[in-house]
């Protein structure tokens, strides 16, 4: 059974999906602190109240188009890379939300973490695999 991956352009475009909510979000964020009243929010004008919540699903889909293309040389030892990446993001997560459950650490949305902090530790353990090969 094969996972059929995006094509490898896909990263690029992954990637820009991802950049533009999150500079929109930062600068966003950097002109409200002048703001005296939050109801004026600059992303809050555009997208309405669920105006983060957009802008973070947005970015997370940007991620996971990056994670799920090709690499230009897509082999045998890449797939087991992903999948040795994919089994440390999952236990690393299960671990970290246990850890918040129990000691109630996060008052942020835990759903969102979670898949968030999953695809990223994914992404960085990829990362470091494959270039250590390299």
């Amino acid at each position: 059974m094969s996972f059929q991956l995006f094509p490898n352009w896909c990263k690029k475009l992954g990637l820009v999906i991802f950049f533009i909510p999150f500079l929109f979000a930062f600068f966003s964020g950097f002109f409200d602190a002048f703001e005296k009243n939050e109801n004026h929010l600059i992303i809050t004008k555009f997208l309405g109240n669920y105006s983060i919540q957009i802008i973070e699903i947005i970015g997370l889909f940007g991620l996971l188009l990056y994670m799920l293309s090709k690499e230009k040389m897509e082999d045998d030892y890449i797939k087991l890379l992903r999948l040795e990446s994919l089994q440390i993001a999952v236990i690393l997560i299960i671990v970290l939300s246990l850890l918040n459950f129990i000691l109630k650490f996060s008052k942020v949305d835990d759903i969102n973490f979670s898949i968030s902090a999953l695809i990223v530790i994914y992404l960085g353990v990829f990362f470091f695999k494959k270039r250590a090969i390299s």
